[in-house]
């Protein structure tokens, strides 16, 4: 039998009791350590630190096991990124959280994307009856600056951390894209009522406002402002189109199932054109209203609009929505000038379309390609319909055409009647002249009989009418004065060669509605 003498007490071990075919490693370790010499304190120490490190670092790795288990069935984490539109949700409940006002970090900013803080007019009147001070400076919100917080809701502590991505070379010169995440520890339903509380909070605000969004040069939507729904009432067209357009709308919202069943996209489009200040804008704002729909608008004169951006940006319109393409007339040029400035750039002269980013034939995709979006609504705006291409404007792309002539009669008489009515007169500083309904008929039945036909824009003649707010018996007298100065600016003048030719191209476009 072999014995092995320990020195420090004498105690002997028999390895035997290990035999190395029996135990295999375990007799190996037993008999290894029988042989080291415990006596010395530096090999027991490094002994000592070598199962004490192997400890420890087997308690990290069940340590950190654990609580990756606790994250993945324990801790929920929702996230808002500054992309969509619940990031702008979130903002604005937290900006009214009280851990806003009361957190040591935050951020200040004076605009968080939300509605309804525009001062109404009757506000701005006092102020300025009292002096402009403190009461007209801009509004300030009080935001958790990037970083980690925590924050209480409905008697749940919850983890937030607010952090900025970085931005990627082809985004450089951009906002910062930003992603706020919050953590929550048990059932999932507590962020869920956080995010219907948000949502419904918004909703709220954003009640009886228009939200209108613009496009960047990132393939992205930027919400710009919201403004109060223009009633259609207020809207003075020549008669039966506007009741054209908006009864044409519904019936296409209603028909979902009718394209379906055919096979036919689910898309309808309109042109709007003719004279500059008729209303192009201002009913696609007032339908977008009627509609409870959003407005987005993309700039074709956009120099870092490029096809896959537009493409893109098409695909991420709501389906319910207004997409409104304003003056198409002057972002191209017709399909034959463009391949003749191609064939001069090529041999050197140089053009203009071959330097854009966005061609004609990317913008025909995005507006009907396999991408495009259903349920959307396109609006088009110009001034001149001849320079357009046919194929932009062809059936299919655009379903309905309207012209916005010059006012007549009718809607100068409409127009008056709108503006001096009791009921639309707003509160202004200084008491407006109170009419009788007979009275008020007959005076815009004079201002009517006294403006020429199709000769004034309807900008023009609520520029001169808001001049007469007052008085509207004023505005009547003084109509001779509006006649002058149309009378001065019809004057020739050699030089203008190009208001002439527009004149001309006015005169001459006298087309119904398609």
């Amino acid at each position: 039998m072999d014995l092995v003498t320990n020195s420090s007490n004498g105690t002997l071990f028999s390895l035997d009791y290990f035999p190395i075919d029996s135990f295999g490693v375990v007799g190996y370790v037993f008999r290894i350590l029988s042989m080291i010499d415990w006596s010395n304190q530096f090999t027991t120490g490094g002994i000592t630190l070598a199962i004490l490190g192997t400890f420890l670092a087997t308690l990290k790795m069940i340590l950190n096991y654990i609580v990756e288990a606790i994250k993945r069935d324990w801790i929920i984490t929702a996230e808002f990124s500054s992309e969509n539109e619940t990031f702008s949700w979130l903002m604005a409940y937290l900006a009214d959280h009280p851990s806003s006002r009361t957190s040591t970090r935050f951020s200040v900013v004076s605009d968080i994307t939300r509605p309804g803080d525009r001062r109404s007019e009757s506000e701005l009147l006092e102020a300025s009856a009292t002096g402009f001070g403190t009461e007209l400076l801009p509004q300030v919100y009080y935001l958790p600056n990037p970083g980690d917080h925590i924050i209480r809701y409905r008697k749940h502590f919850l983890y937030l951390n607010r952090h900025r991505l970085p931005i990627s070379p082809e985004d450089w010169g951009g906002q910062p894209k930003e992603v706020i995440s919050i953590s929550a520890f048990g059932s999932r339903s507590i962020i869920e009522q956080l995010v219907t509380e948000c949502q419904k909070k918004w909703i709220e605000t954003e009640k009886g406002r228009t939200v209108i969004y613009s496009a960047d040069q990132y393939g992205g939507w930027r919400r710009m402002r919201s403004r109060p729904i223009r009633p259609l009432s207020t809207i003075v067209l020549d008669r039966g189109v506007k009741n054209l357009i908006v009864r044409d709308a519904i019936e296409f919202l209603k028909s979902e199932k009718w394209y379906g069943d055919r096979g036919i996209p689910y898309r309808r489009g309109y042109l709007f054109h003719g004279y500059p200040g008729t209303g192009k804008t201002s009913i696609i704002a007032a339908l977008a209203g009627h509609l409870r729909f959003n407005i987005y608008v993309i700039s074709l004169s956009n120099r870092a609009l490029t096809d896959d951006n537009l493409v893109e940006l098409m695909s991420l319109t709501p389906p319910h929505c207004i997409l409104l393409l304003e003056d198409v007339d002057v972002a191209f040029k017709t399909r034959e000038k463009e391949s003749e400035d191609k064939s001069k750039g090529a041999s050197g002269g140089g053009s203009d379309s071959t330097s854009r980013s966005l061609t004609f034939s990317g913008l025909l995709n995005a507006i009907d390609g396999v991408a495009a979006q259903e349920g959307r609504i396109l609006c088009m705006t110009t001034n001149h319909i001849d320079r357009l291409d046919p194929a932009l404007i062809r059936p299919g792309r655009i379903d309905v055409r309207v012209l916005f002539d010059r006012a007549s009669k009718w809607q100068s008489r409409q127009l008056f009647r709108n503006f001096f009515s009791p009921a639309s007169t707003p509160d202004l500083e200084k008491e407006p002249e109170l009419l009788t309904r007979e009275e008020l008929y007959s005076l815009a039945e004079e201002f009517a009989s006294r403006i020429p036909e199709r000769e004034y824009s309807m900008a023009e003649l609520q520029v001169f009418l808001m001049s007469h707010k007052y008085s509207p018996r004023l505005a009547v007298k003084n109509i001779d004065g509006l006649l002058e100065v149309r009378l001065r600016a019809k004057t020739p003048d050699p030089a203008s060669e190009e208001h002439n030719s527009e004149e001309r191209y006015d005169k001459n476009t006298n087309s119904s509605v398609a």
